[in-house]
């Protein structure tokens, strides 16, 4: 059994001196609310976050007769680049809002430091900072009732904790001081949201502060304190929020004093339970420490960010940067990687209550992808905007990805991916095949046929090729948006032959009318079917085919040589203009092509260049290290759970009904294991490698399923069904295993 708990302590996060920059900072985080702690201690800072605190206030675009698909088309066939972009693209920089909002913090102030350190222990999810010889704060999010806790030992009788808002009102005088003009309309600071002035009070031992946004929105902080003994003190805060006039305030001084009076540690006991069980779902254990750090930080990380009944991640997850600006891209939902990257992690890693956070946010917003089908591409079925706030509103951007109709397939890649790892076939019945099936609804009233009686988009691009100038639209179809059709249809077709709907034929019918992936004359798959890819770019979006959708995996002479030259082209045009998320991408094709060397040397390029010290990905390469040349640190999450999903890639594969065990590890890792893993089936899987040779492994079914296991293993195996010997035929290098719910087979070396 793998000591889950050591390897969490092993892997804790420790400062040895001031964390200086919020974004190195200790992170905490219960799905709903983020906390993230550093300074030196005057001020030891808390900033605080809540995943649904949002202004959302916006142009009603769609009510713009001239604002649909229609309408861009035109602009594009005649090449209007300046109408498109004060058209389609202007109004997401010509004002701050809808944004997400910082929601504010407590500083507390010790006097005289001179020596302090930080730790946070992944295993509870409790930091820890120690100041001078004998000062001790813990802290907490709680996991369930969404109150943070600190607990202060040893504290001098001149502690002051107060509550810090953010000012969202400009201040002339103070930019005047300091020597800061009015920024341009690409970066606003909180200042220019422009709201009343916030109401602080203290009245014994509470203080809170009301922002108010509009006449129904408000939120803001209540912070309580109690003394313990002359030396001791705990404080309770809640971070609190309406958008429909209902009065939280009350509610907030509620839940803090009840929580001040179960005390610091009667509340963590909870806590730590909860995060005990969020461990017990998988681990993994693995001779390179580095690699197997980046699995273990970003599933912390994810379980930090994703709850149920929780709003799912957006960009920076629950930790608005905490700079006084407003969070880079506004903090929102960008689906044309972003957000779909942010859950790559949670089907193999046995996290579902994480995967169906945002599966649920999805399905709950189908009125507004509803809308913004019918309103801007005059269609039926579903579709949502690729930048999209938290209420699924457009927010605008470069319009040949803002409103691109395929993203909103790679968004559908999460209900299919959700029901393969859960086995749950009524989440397909009633969501995934609904989901996917109103999505084929929108893109078939945009599809026509070429003269080669194919399936193609009346326009067509591929993130972020030629940014936003004219030349990135490109001729139809783009291996991306071909890529996405071809999976929508797929899909569809094997959700309705397990539902056993005569709906089946018709998706096999429109898939066979869609054209071949473009592929050059050198088996690289290119951008579209008139352009390769000739320069380094940060989004693989041309190789979608192999990952995330598969449609190409190793499974044929010519897979594998479409696989190894378009990596081998990438590998040859350079890592100039890549973020870290493209790195983390690059492990995965690494994956496919099992090649776990050069998996595991690129995630460690990405740790080492891209990366904070407490794990957040920060896009560009910081520190200078000459692996590209974004230099920038913008945090977002998307090459954190990436990055850990590759590690998970390395381990396991799991594609159409094929389980692959230590598919690609390096060549020098020689003890390696992994438990509790979701296969597609929702198969529990747990494996052993023990010098470098397969030593065992159990797979649970839960449900009655039929599977493959590839026959790699290199010593005579032996089977057992619930503990009983049994004979398994092998046929083509597969061995082909049917077990019943709740049946688990034992693969052992002999």
């Amino acid at each position: 059994m793998i000591d889950v708990k050591y390897k969490c302590m092993k892997y804790d996060m420790f400062s040895r001196g001031a964390i200086k920059r919020w974004d190195e900072a200790i992170p905490l985080g219960n799905g709903l609310c983020g906390a993230l702690v550093y300074g030196d201690g005057n001020p030891l800072r808390i900033s605080l976050d809540r995943g649904d605190l949002w202004d959302n206030r916006a142009k009603d675009v769609l009510k713009d007769p001239l604002f649909n698909y229609k309408r861009m088309k035109e602009l594009v066939l005649n090449g209007k680049k300046d109408s498109l972009t004060s058209e389609f693209e202007r109004f997401y920089s010509g004002s701050p809002s809808p944004t997400k909002l910082p929601a504010g913090g407590i500083n507390i102030y010790f006097n005289n430091v001179s020596k302090i350190t930080s730790n946070l222990n992944m295993y509870k999810a409790e930091a820890e900072v120690n100041i001078n010889k004998d000062i001790k704060l813990r802290t907490f999010l709680h996991a369930e009732d969404k109150i943070g806790h600190i607990s202060i030992k040893n504290c001098p009788k001149d502690i002051s904790l107060k509550l810090k808002p953010h000012a969202f009102n400009w201040n002339i005088s103070k930019r005047k001081k300091d020597g800061l003009k009015k920024p341009d309309q690409s970066v606003y600071f909180v200042e220019d949201m422009g709201y009343e002035d916030y109401k602080l009070v203290e009245s014994n031992n509470m203080s809170w502060f009301v922002q108010d946004i509009r006449d129904d929105f408000s939120f803001g902080v209540v912070l309580g304190v109690k003394c313990i003994n002359d030396s001791c003190m705990e404080a309770v805060y809640y971070i609190g929020y309406s958008n429909n006039r209902e009065d939280w305030l009350e509610k907030a001084k509620s839940k803090v004093q009840i929580a001040l009076d179960k005390g610091y540690e009667q509340c963590l006991k909870s806590h730590a339970t909860w995060w005990y069980k969020y461990w017990c779902k998988s681990s993994i254990s693995l001779p390179d420490e580095q690699i197997e750090k980046i699995w273990y930080m970003n599933t912390y990380l994810l379980g930090s960010c994703s709850r149920k009944n929780c709003p799912p991640m957006p960009l920076q997850g629950v930790w608005t940067a905490d700079d006084q600006a407003i969070p880079p891209w506004k903090g929102d939902y960008h689906n044309d990687l972003n957000t779909q990257m942010c859950y790559y992690l949670f089907g193999k890693s046995n996290h579902l209550e994480q995967g169906r956070c945002f599966v649920d946010f999805l399905w709950e917003l189908k009125p507004a992808a509803k809308r913004f089908a019918e309103g801007f591409f005059c269609t039926k079925g579903i579709n949502f905007p690729s930048v999209m706030s938290i209420k699924g509103d457009d927010m605008g951007g470069w319009t040949m990805y803002s409103h691109s109709p395929t993203n909103t397939i790679w968004l559908g890649q999460s209900f299919y991916e959700y029901w393969m790892y859960s086995g749950d076939d009524e989440f397909l019945t009633n969501r995934a095949y609904p989901f996917f099936k109103e999505i084929a609804e929108c893109l078939l009233d945009i599809l026509y046929k070429d003269s080669d009686e194919k399936l193609v988009l009346p326009l067509s691009s591929s993130p972020e090729i030629h940014d936003n100038r004219l030349e990135a639209w490109l001729k139809p179809n783009s291996n991306y948006d071909l890529s996405l059709l071809i999976y929508l249809f797929k899909c569809l077709e094997k959700m309705a032959g397990v539902l056993n709907l005569n709906e089946r034929d018709r998706w096999t019918e429109l898939l066979s009318e869609l054209p071949e992936l473009a592929v050059n004359k050198n088996n690289i798959l290119m951008i579209s079917p008139e352009e390769s890819l000739n320069e380094s770019h940060r989004h693989h979006a041309h190789a979608m085919s192999i990952h995330p959708l598969r449609l190409i995996y190793n499974n044929t002479e010519r897979n594998r040589e479409i696989i190894d030259a378009t990596i081998k082209n990438l590998e040859t045009l350079g890592t100039d203009y890549w973020t870290g998320y493209s790195f983390a991408w690059m492990a995965e094709f690494y994956c496919i092509e099992k090649n776990g060397k050069k998996a595991a040397d690129i995630l460690k390029v990405y740790d080492d260049c891209f990366t904070s010290p407490n794990g957040f990905h920060l896009n560009g390469d910081y520190k200078n290290k000459g692996v590209s040349c974004f230099k920038y640190r913008p945090f977002t999450m998307e090459g954190n759970i990436c990055a850990a999903d590759a590690v998970q890639e390395m381990l396991l594969f799991s594609y159409n009904n094929i389980i692959e065990l230590f598919p690609a590890v390096p060549s020098e890792w020689k003890d390696v294991s992994f438990e509790s893993f979701r296969a597609e089936g929702g198969l529990i899987v747990s494996a052993n490698m023990q010098n470098g040779h397969f030593a065992w492994a159990d797979i649970i079914a839960v449900k009655d399923t039929t599977f493959s296991i590839k026959d790699f293993f290199d010593k005579n195996i032996k089977y057992s069904i619930n503990n009983k010997n049994t004979h398994l035929q092998k046929k083509n290098g597969m061995i082909c295993i049917s077990l019943k719910k709740g049946e688990k087979l034992r693969a052992i070396c002999g």
